[in-house]
C-alpha cells in the first residue's frame, strides 16, 4: 500500500487528501498491508512454535521420571515380615467375622422366640382369665418358654466364642498392624526422597534452559526479524516449562495457599506482561504506524490526518517533500506523490 494525493474540488483552496491506495508497490518492496499480513502470520507460527516446544519439554520432563526408580513395595514387605504377619491376621479376620454373623443370627433366633413366647404367654393368660385352665394352651406356652431359655444359651455362648475370637484377633493384629504402618511410613519416606530427587534433576534441566533462553532473547534482540521472533518464543517455552515443574512440586506445600499464591503471582505477572508489551510490543515505530493505518495523527492519535495541523496537540501533520516539493504526511516511510522514502 502506497500514500497517494486526492484533490477535492469547491470554492475557495483546494485541499489535498492523502489516502491509502490499496495494491500498490514500491520497488519490488513489499507494501505495508504486506508486512502487516507478515506479521500476524509471525505472531501465530510463534504461538505454534512454543506450542509445539513445550510439548516436547513436558515430554522429556515425565521421561525424566523413569530415571529415578520407585520404591519396591515388595521389597520393604519382606524387610517388614508382612508376608510372616498377615496370613495369621487375615484367618483371625475371617474367624472373628464368622462368629459374628454366627451371634447376629442366634439374636435373630432369640427374637423370634421371644415373640412366640409373648404371644403363647398372652394366649394362656387370657385363658386363666376367663378361669379355664387348657391343657394344650398350657403346653405351648411352656414349649415356648423353653425354646426362648434354649436360644438365649445358644446366643450366650455365640457372645463367648465372639469375644474369644476378638481376643485373637488384637493378638494377631498388634504385629501386623505395626508392620503395616512402619512400612507405610518408609515407603513415604522413600517416595519423598525419590521426588526430591527428581525435583533436582529435572530443576537441573529446566532451569540452566530457562536462563539460556533468556540470555539468548538478550542478545539476538537487538538484531531484529525473525531472530528476535524466535529467541522470544524459546524463551517463553522455557519460562513456561519451567512454570510448569514449579507448580507441580509447590502444589503440596502450598496448597492452603493456593488463592494467595495465585492472586500473587497473577498480579506480579500480569505487571510484568503489561510492562514487557509496552516496551517491546508498543514501540514507536509500530505505534505510529498503526496511527497511519487508523487515519490518525501520528504524533498523539487524535482522529483526522487531512490538515496540515493536528488539531489535538498542534504538531505538524503535512510537510514539503525534499524531492519534488509536494505536501506528504510527516513521519510516512514514502512521499505519496513521488515515492521517495523518507530521510
Amino acid at each position: 500500500m502506497t500514500l497517494a494525493a486526492k484533490a477535492a474540488g469547491g470554492t475557495g483552496a483546494a485541499t489535498t487528501e492523502f489516502v491509502y491506495v490499496e495494491g500498490a508497490e514500491r520497488g519490488g518492496q513489499p507494501i505495508e498491508g504486506e508486512e502487516r499480513e507478515l506479521t500476524r502470520a509471525e505472531k501465530w507460527l510463534a504461538f505454534g512454535l512454543v506450542a509445539f516446544l513445550l510439548l516436547g519439554g513436558t515430554w522429556i520432563l515425565r521421561q525424566m521420571g523413569g530415571l529415578v526408580p520407585h520404591p519396591n513395595w515388595e521389597e520393604l514387605r519382606a524387610t517388614h515380615r508382612l508376608d510372616e504377619l498377615e496370613p495369621p491376621y487375615w484367618q483371625a479376620q475371617a474367624a472373628h467375622q464368622a462368629a459374628i454373623n454366627r451371634e447376629n443370627e442366634l439374636l435373630a433366633a432369640v427374637n423370634d422366640a421371644r415373640q412366640v413366647y409373648e404371644f403363647r404367654r398372652e394366649e394362656y393368660r387370657v385363658s386363666l382369665d376367663r378361669g379355664i385352665d387348657d391343657p394344650e394352651l398350657r403346653a405351648l406356652h411352656e414349649a415356648a418358654r423353653a425354646d426362648l431359655e434354649s436360644a438365649q444359651v445358644r446366643l450366650e455362648v455365640a457372645q463367648a466364642v465372639t469375644r474369644a475370637r476378638a481376643a485373637d484377633l488384637e493378638v494377631a493384629g498388634q504385629p501386623f498392624l505395626a508392620a503395616q504402618q512402619a512400612l507405610e511410613r518408609e515407603f513415604s519416606r522413600q517416595q519423598s526422597r525419590r521426588e526430591l530427587h527428581l525435583l533436582l534433576l529435572r530443576g537441573a534441566y529446566a532451569l540452566p534452559l530457562f536462563g539460556a533462553s533468556l540470555l539468548a532473547w538478550k542478545r539476538l534482540r537487538r538484531r531484529g526479524g525473525a531472530w528476535t521472533l524466535l529467541a522470544t518464543s524459546f524463551a517463553a517455552f522455557a519460562g513456561l516449562q519451567t512454570l510448569l515443574l514449579v507448580g507441580q512440586y509447590s502444589w503440596h506445600l502450598f496448597r492452603n495457599y493456593v488463592q494467595l499464591a495465585v492472586s500473587v503471582f497473577g498480579a506480579a505477572a500480569t505487571t510484568a506482561a503489561i510492562i514487557g508489551l509496552r516496551r517491546l510490543a508498543f514501540t514507536r515505530d509500530r505505534l505510529v504506524r498503526a496511527r497511519f493505518w487508523r487515519g490518525r495523527c501520528p504524533h498523539c492519535g487524535f482522529p483526522g490526518r487531512a490538515a496540515r495541523f493536528c488539531a489535538h496537540c498542534g504538531q505538524p501533520m503535512q510537510a514539503a517533500c525534499g524531492a519534488c516539493g509536494e505536501p506528504r504526511l510527516v513521519m510516512a516511510p514514502y512521499c505519496g506523490h513521488c515515492g521517495t522514502p523518507a530521510a
